[in-house]
């Protein structure tokens, strides 16, 4: 089992980005990082087969350094073919 579907969030909807009203549980999930003064949080991307990182501007010392692990180039129009015009 993923780790999204062990916090009870829906996977076969999870694409369809539900953002309003009521809150998501990814956007409970994201409210509750937050709250508990976590940095960050890295997340599967709802869309294409990366993962996200969202950074709580409220808990990250902006004045901090973000280290690159790693790094790789990417051809946009390329992947802008494969993933985005089906």
């Amino acid at each position: 089992m993923s780790l999204i579907a062990r916090l009870d969030v829906d996977e076969d909807a999870y694409s369809g980005r539900p953002y309003l009203d009521p809150p998501s549980r990814t956007q409970e999930i994201g409210a509750t990082v937050s709250f508990l003064g976590f940095d960050g949080l890295q997340a599967p991307s709802a869309r294409f087969a990366t993962d996200n990182l969202m950074i709580m501007g409220d808990n990250f010392a902006f004045d901090g350094r973000l280290e690159v692990l790693e790094a790789k180039s990417v051809d946009w129009q390329s992947w802008a073919d494969a993933n985005l015009r089906g």
